[in-house]
This record gives C-alpha cells, structure tokens and sequence, in this order.
C-alpha cells in the first residue's frame, strides 16, 4: 500500500512542478544573446550550461513514525526533529 501511496504522491509533485518555465526561458535566451553580442564568451557559456541543465524540481516526500508517506512541510520539519 506503501508503494501505491508513494507513485500517487510522485505523479501529484510532477503535474504540480512539471511546467511554468516558459517565461524563464526566455530570460535565458535575452541574456544569452546579450552575452554574446558584447563578446562575453565566459557569460555566454555559464548561461548556456545553466540552461542546458535545466529545472531540476525536487518534491518533498516523507515517511511518518508509521512509515506513512507525507507531503506536509511542517510534518516532515517536525519528523527531522525528532
């Protein structure tokens, strides 16, 4: 059941994370085109490799004292307490 609960909670973080970076994007190619028409080569390539990574979203999933998944930041900061 554990398992189920964890792909729920998976594909939830995904369709919550996964898109809104459309208009960072294109801050990433002014600036690069920017970089580039000022012969900034260092620039140029620190902003191409930033963006060539990409996103790396992170969810915050964790197990309870009854080996329960939660999404909850304040449980999960109370479970690193203890």
């Amino acid at each position: 059941m554990n398992a189920k609960n964890y792909k729920n909670k998976r594909k939830e973080a995904k369709k919550i994370l996964g898109g809104g970076g459309g208009a960072h994007d294109l801050t990433v190619l002014e600036g690069m085109e920017e970089a580039n028409k000022r012969n900034k080569t260092r620039k140029f390539y620190t902003i191409a490799r930033g963006a060539k990574a990409g996103l790396q979203p992170q969810a915050s999933v964790s197990k309870d004292g009854d080996n329960n998944l939660t999404g909850n930041d304040r449980l999960i900061m109370g479970r690193w307490k203890q």
